[in-house]
């Protein structure tokens, strides 16, 4: 028996176009031809060869094994082919028996897949990147008896195949021919005819005698500011394209084609670089191992497979005849740093300039040509250190070894010397641009994303050092590593496709293998580095990771003022530093300086570090948070690019829960909660909805219900698919008068609240909203109408084709029943357009420059405000919640921002807030008072009541309202359930020890361990530590747990002075301490009191009121300043009631108030009111949705 193997199929024929920019790929690759190609491979039957047929038949090899294998274990196999079938239960005996065949049968399948050379084969394939998990790889193998074959599919893609379909049509739709077939996955741009229209060249004669070659210009990717005149003349072209008619020689000569006669300058052009990317790297026909010493006689050969190299064409030809390639190489390197024009970017341009983009590309390409001479130099001269791997090639003589060596040191000093000066020096230029405009966030942007380019090409030419034969990785190097490493890992966004989203000038793989290979070398050298040293290296390190752009500059304070560095303790913590502590004054620093000879110390990993770095991953953690450039799933989504645009954003991971990852923005004042699903239950439904919608069941006020919603009801809303919908009614009939009635759809899966009906009685129309779950909260957004002139939202009946014209009722009818199909959740969002039941909620600082509330805003998308708000005032407007709280009646404030201050000058101020009983309706229902008002008198009135708020908080003459236990114990049990945390089993917690001994403080909480969770929402508990004696308790109520506190150590121990200003505000805050009770005893303040976003904005309620509404006063910002200076001084006690702070100002302000002085403040007063107001008329509206939870419960 001969034995079975697998083929190797079209790898050999698809990666010899692949480029190959690390040699030891270039062996990998040619180590895996060998092994299939050999003679014992050879003499194997081949099975899993579905590259030959684009049906997947079997094949005699395979049914050949499937039969023996059968025979192994017994089993009479009538049909041996269906024993690779996937059934569910499991049906072939073989894969029963044998699990791994499954592995085995996969893993094949997915190889031969990806060597499929049309991209079209695969999902990802179009514009849009859709994510992968790894459960929608699994593979499911059918039987298609119709092909007489397999069928394989996944949740990636259905009807995979290895080869292209030999019936897709071209673009415009007719059959492909044979030889239009796509041959190669990345076809080789170095082919004569890639950028030459047909008919195609294939020989010199070809070339010299086509009427006309391309000049290479006039391409989209051609850089900005390159000359409009063509690239290349007929008589360079001509030259080029002869040079690759013949690829077994075109190395050197494609190469000294651009090294000599100036013509560095083409390479702005992106096809010549594209040409000349190819010609270099990509490895060509391999040389078999039967065709090794094997010599063409006859020219041109008839053999083509003995042109070819065992190790691709570089290697090759640096073995062969080195000095063309080194020389070559060299030549270029010095040409592109006379090009330097010592400008970066154009003006107002969003890329490098010409000059750059060639300096940069002749940067990557000497790395790359670097690591192959490394690899030959390493492979003749140390031997011995490497892999012990036989090399086909024979070894050059001793003069082509001295060319190598003597290449290897010119070209590692020119990349580790003026070339990394020169990007240096452009990393100063960006971070000069960026300080003497701190404020222009588009700058900043693009400056950051074209620094990381820069750092990428920095860290390029710092993969060989360290290596046998190489200089030695030394402390300035490794600065350099770190620091540009950490610097791409938090600023920049990986994995971006396109350029104008992010994407690096070379492949981010590129990077990782750097690390990988430089990771060992580069913790060794840090663990054996003294105190002094291992600081100036880590906090350089620092400093360049979080500047803006990653230069070092020139100052030296960070230094000067060093914090003190030191290796993590334990065996997982190898290559982690951190900061052990700093010396922030002058005498400390001399007192404590390390010195040379003084060992690093050693800090525990508490996860308490101010500052961490892992060489490892070249990573840096602040505070135990990770920066790291947004997600691109969550930086791409609508909501995310409408407020902060499609620029790079630098973010730390805060929290990670079950149902929401919550993020810290850099330097931008804001935060983003991102939630991955929706509710997958409706709001609940309250006792209001106790009547079920039966028309026969109907009150005599109601009876003009059904011939207004039936027609909808059965045409829209009567199944069967979805189900039939449940309408609900509220209890008691509608009065009399009632202009408006409200149903209740309960959803065909969940079965809660989902629809919203409203019918209006004069208009005739029905309104629909849906229920919608954005943030983990429920919003009622309008979808659908039958008469759309009397609707807040824009929407415009169907244009599509219909074979009946719609009925009477229906004419302006709009919008669709069920905008987006019936699930398991709850969408986002009832755009069809927008896909998924993900979620983001957008948070801006108080201190943003934008925010008028004095607290922190809320976005609230102008999708959640369909049907509430009229839809022009959404397209003009952006709308954000404040921090008022939402009180009895579930009171709620947003402004409305302009878009656009050029176009648009007032500020809208909504708020919705219930009602006991709207007339309409006769029902509980929200209502929406939107008012109108100038933004600059907005803005004059919010910097005014600032200042007095900034007073108060100075003078610590406010303070929070008092907790009052007894409001407290009143509330009920239910409401302490719904209050009451969820926790899971094995949650470490804490419960109130008055629960278990009399007597006990109401204060004190104990340890304890969850062990079940019970059906009636209560626990069964185990308590901990010096409490294990009480032993196992059943049944606690949740409003008696909370979870368990941190323990805070080492707090304040060091001062950290490294962070740039952006991230330095970043963490400012500090989240972990404790609100305390207010019992009405003074004690003393642990943090500083502030003005409550509630506080604020009663202040400016009482304080800009219109004369008559309060007791309010006329004032200025001097007075009322004045005013509470005399309040202090008179030792009145805080306020925490700003209508009682107002009356106590105007009394201040009225005893010393007299004659003209008297008079003249208030006529400036009276006027200052009048600039603050600039109000317009209030409307008050009766909300058609209620928009929350709330509403569900109460309209």
């Amino acid at each position: 028996l001969r034995g079975f193997g697998v083929g190797v199929g079209t790898f050999g024929k698809q990666t010899e176009t692949m480029e190959v920019h690390t040699p030891e790929i270039a062996v990998a690759r040619a180590a895996v031809l060998d092994y299939f190609e050999s003679p014992m491979q050879k003499k194997l039957d081949k099975i899993f060869h579905w590259e030959d047929n684009f049906n997947l038949h079997p094949g005699r090899g395979l049914i050949k094994w499937l039969r023996m294998i059968s025979r192994e274990i017994a089993y009479s196999a009538v049909n041996p082919h269906l024993l690779l079938i996937d059934n569910c239960p499991e049906s072939s005996m073989l894969l029963k028996n044998y699990p791994e065949i499954r592995c085995f049968r996969d893993i094949t399948f997915y190889w031969k897949y990806l060597l499929n050379p049309d991209a079209k084969a695969f999902p990802n394939s179009g514009p849009r990147q859709p994510k992968f998990v790894r459960m929608q790889a699994v593979q499911a193998w059918q039987w298609n008896a119709e092909e007489k074959g397999y069928r394989v599919d996944s949740d990636l893609m259905q009807g995979m195949r290895c080869v292209p379909d030999p019936s897709r049509l071209s673009e415009d739709g007719r059959q492909l021919k044979a030889d239009e077939q796509p041959t190669h996955r990345y076809p080789s741009t170095a082919t004569p005819s890639f950028f030459v229209p047909p008919p195609p060249l294939r020989t010199e004669d070809d070339a010299i005698y086509r009427a006309n070659l391309p000049s290479f210009d006039d391409d989209d990717r051609t850089v900005k500011g390159a000359k409009a005149s063509s690239m290349l003349n007929q008589r360079d072209s001509e030259l080029l394209i002869s040079f690759l008619t013949v690829p077994y020689i075109r190395v050197p000569l494609v190469l000294n084609f651009f090294a000599s006669e100036d013509r560095v300058h083409k390479l702005a052009s992106a096809k010549l670089r594209l040409i000349l990317d190819s010609v270099l790297f990509e490895p060509g026909k391999h040389l078999p191992l039967n065709a090794q010493q094997v010599e063409p006689k006859v020219v041109p050969t008839t053999v083509p497979s003995l042109l070819g190299c065992a190790y691709g064409l570089l290697l090759n030809e640096l073995y062969r005849s080195p000095e063309c390639i080194c020389s070559g190489v060299l030549s270029l390197v010095d040409s592109a740093l006379a090009l330097d024009t010592g400008s970066v970017c154009d003006d107002e341009s969003s890329e490098f300039n010409s000059s750059v983009v060639i300096i940069l590309y002749v940067i990557r390409l000497a790395n790359r040509v670097l690591n192959y001479v490394h690899y030959v130099v390493a492979r003749l001269k140390h031997y011995e250190k490497l892999v012990d791997t036989p090399v086909r090639e024979h070894p050059p003589d001793n003069s082509a070894v001295q060319v190598l060596e003597d290449a290897q040191a010119k070209l590692s000093e020119k990349l580790c010397g003026p070339i990394t000066l020169l990007l240096d020096d452009y990393l100063t230029r960006l971070h000069e641009e960026t300080e003497e405009d701190p404020e222009d966030e588009q700058l900043i942007n693009r400056n950051s994303r074209l620094a990381c380019d820069l750092h990428a090409h920095r860290l390029l030419a710092l993969r060989t050092l360290g290596g046998p034969g190489a200089k030695a990785l030394e402390e300035g190097t490794a600065t350099s590593l770190i620091g540009s490493f950490v610097y791409l890992t938090a600023r920049h966004t990986w994995n971006k496709r396109l350029r104008e989203s992010g994407q690096l000038l070379f492949p981010e793989t590129e990077l990782y293998e750097l690390l990988c290979v430089q990771r060992r070398r580069l913790v060794r050298l840090a663990d054996g580095l003294k105190q002094s040293p291992l600081d100036a290296m880590m906090q350089t390190a620092l400093q360049v990771a979080t500047s803006t752009t990653g230069t070092l500059g020139t100052s030296t304070d960070v230094i000067d003022a060093s914090n003190r560095w030191g290796k993590l303790q334990g065996y997982r913590s190898v290559g982690r530093f951190g900061i052990a502590s700093s010396r922030t004054g002058a005498g400390d620093q001399a007192e404590d300086a390390p010195t040379y000879v003084e060992n690093a110390v050693e800090v525990g990993d508490t996860g308490l570090l101010g500052v961490e770095m892992d060489l490892q991953l070249g990573q840096m953690t602040l505070r135990s948070k990770h920066l790291a450039a947004l997600e691109s799933d969550i930086a791409t989504l609508p909501d995310v690019r409408m407020v902060l645009g499609d620029s790079t954003m630098q973010a730390s991971l805060l929290e990670r829960a079950q149902y929401r990852r919550r993020y810290r923005l850099v330097g931008v004042r804001h935060e983003v909660e991102f939630w991955p699903d929706g509710h997958a239950s409706c709001p609940p439904l309250s006792d209001l909805w106790e009547r079920d919608y039966d028309p026969a069941e109907l009150f005599d006020s109601e009876r003009w219900l059904p011939p207004l919603f039936e027609p909808v009801r059965k045409s829209f809303f009567d199944g069967p698919s979805p189900p039939p919908m449940h309408f609900m009614m509220a209890a008691g009939p509608l009065p009399d008068n009632a202009e408006v009635a409200v149903l209740l759809g309960l959803h065909p899966k969940l079965g809660g609240p989902f629809k919203l009906v409203y019918l209006f009685r004069q208009y005739r129309c029905v309104h629909v909203y849906e229920c919608v779950s954005h943030a983990r909260r429920w919003w009622y957004s309008l979808h659908f109408t039958t008469e759309n002139r009397y609707c807040l939202r824009e929407l415009q009946p169907s244009h599509e084709p219909r074979f009946n014209p719609p009925p009477s009722w229906f004419v302006r009818g709009a919008g669709q029943p069920y905008p987006k199909q019936v699930g398991d959740k709850l969408w986002s969002c009832v755009d069809p357009s927008r896909e998924g039941s993900s979620s983001v909620a957008i948070v801006r600082d108080a201190a943003h420059q934008n925010n008028l509330s004095g607290g922190r805003e809320t976005l609230v998308p102008p999708y959640l405000l369909h049907g509430l708000l009229p839809q022009a005032l959404l397209e003009t407007h952006l709308f954000w919640q404040d921090e008022t709280p939402p009180g009895r009646f579930n009171f709620r404030r947003m402004r409305g921002y302009p878009k656009d201050e050029e176009q648009e000058h007032h500020l809208l101020l909504v708020d919705i807030f219930g009602s006991e009983t709207v007339l309409i309706t006769g029902r509980p229902e929200r209502v929406v008072r939107c008012e109108r008002m100038l933004l600059s008198a907005s803005r004059k009135a919010f910097e005014r009541v600032s200042a007095v708020a900034g007073k108060l908080e100075a003078l610590e003459l406010v303070c929070p309202p008092p907790r009052r236990k007894r409001e407290e114990e009143e509330q009920s049990q239910e409401e302490k359930k719904k209050a009451a945390k969820t926790f899971m089993e094995d949650d470490r917690i804490e419960t109130l020890a008055s629960d278990l001994v009399t007597g006990m403080s109401e204060e004190m909480w104990v340890p304890a361990k969850v062990l079940s969770c019970n059906s009636d929402g209560t626990y069964d508990l185990e308590y901990m530590n010096e409490w294990t004696w009480v032993g196992t308790v059943r049944n606690v109520e949740a409003a008696n747990l909370r979870e368990k506190k941190a323990e805070v150590k080492g707090k304040n121990i060091w001062v950290f002075e490294g962070l740039s200003d952006s991230e330095d505000d970043a963490w400012r805050s500090d989240d972990s301490e404790e609100e305390e009770e207010d019992t009405g005893e003074p004690q003393e303040s642990k943090k500083k009191i502030t003005v409550s976003p509630e506080q604020f904005s009663r202040l400016a309620e009482v304080l800009e009121a219109k004369e008559g509404t309060c007791a309010a006063v006329t004032w200025t910002v001097e007075m009322a300043e004045k005013a509470i200076a005399e309040l202090k001084a008179k030792g009145a006690a805080p306020f925490h009631d700003m209508q009682a702070l107002a009356n106590a100002m105007k009394e201040v302000i009225d005893a010393g108030a007299g004659g003209a002085g008297a008079g003249a403040a208030a006529a400036a007063g009276a006027g200052a009111a009048g600039a603050a107001g600039g109000g317009e008329a209030a409307a008050a509206t009766t909300t058609p949705a209620g928009n929350d939870a709330a509403a569900a419960a109460a309209a």
